[in-house]
């Protein structure tokens, strides 16, 4: 039994099998994962972020492994992004935007169980979901310049490229660069490097273990540390309750 029957089976057994509609609006109808052809086993990515125009410069390297046979293309959730460039190594790869997806084409077919890697670099300018911007205003004036993710559960498809469904996870590796501007900076996992550039930006990395997709995600802010006896940035975790974990300063993980 190849892939695309195994998946018409678990579909119309899903179809026959009992369901529990007692929370479910009227007309609504089941929704299943989406097919797929490539399983993702990694993500690289090295994200620029322009505060004043509301911009994330991005470059995303995923390494996937073919799960069917004779695979010809790929397809990422993505929209909105602009100045779009695909490769796999020094090779380029066909591929069209769709505003809603990048469909990428293999010269030719992938065997299955081959791992491959896909490089996209884009630009998307403040999304409407998924990546936030805010900063001072007429009636705020005061208020901070800041940046923020959210992805749950299908939301980092406005600021990177991946097949953005809740059950998918890979190992991740994220790059941000920020304004020196911005000395307050946090990523998840919560073990931040940072490496300053001076006047110009400062760099934080992780490596994370398997993770969904939704799961990545980063937070910069213009406001400084106010904890006594820091001196470098630092950020704090509240826990359900209230309780409040040891603030970190980045550079340091955090246990």
């Amino acid at each position: 039994m190849n892939l695309i029957e195994e998946l018409c089976r678990c579909r119309a057994m899903a179809g026959a099998a009992t369901t529990d509609n007692r929370f479910a609006y009227p007309g609504s109808t089941p929704h299943y994962a989406p097919d797929r052809t490539f399983d993702t086993q990694h993500i690289l990515l090295e994200l620029a972020i322009d505060f004043p125009r509301k911009t994330l410069k991005g470059k995303v390297t995923t390494t996937l492994r073919a799960i069917a046979d004779g695979c010809s293309s790929m397809v990422f959730d993505a929209i909105g992004y602009r100045d779009v460039r695909v490769t796999s190594g020094a090779r380029k790869l066909k591929f069209e935007n769709t505003s809603r997806q990048i469909k990428v084409y293999w010269p030719k077919p992938v065997p299955r169980g081959t791992r491959v890697d896909v490089t996209i670099q884009y630009r998307v300018v403040d999304p409407k979901l998924g990546l936030h911007f805010i900063g001072p205003d007429r009636r705020y004036p005061k208020k901070p310049v800041q940046a923020w993710t959210q992805g749950e559960d299908e939301y980092n498809r406005y600021w990177f490229p991946c097949h953005d469904a809740p059950q998918e996870r890979a190992t991740t590796e994220m790059i941000v660069t920020v304004p020196a501007a911005s000395p307050l900076f946090q990523m998840e996992p919560s073990y931040v490097r940072s490496a300053a550039v001076p006047r110009e930006s400062f760099t934080g990395s992780i490596t994370s273990r398997i993770l969904p997709t939704w799961f990545l995600w980063w937070w910069a802010s213009s406001r400084k540390s106010k904890i006594a006896g820091e001196t470098s940035p630092s950020f704090t975790s509240v826990l359900p309750g209230g309780r409040r974990m040891p603030s970190a300063p980045l550079g340091r993980p955090r246990r």
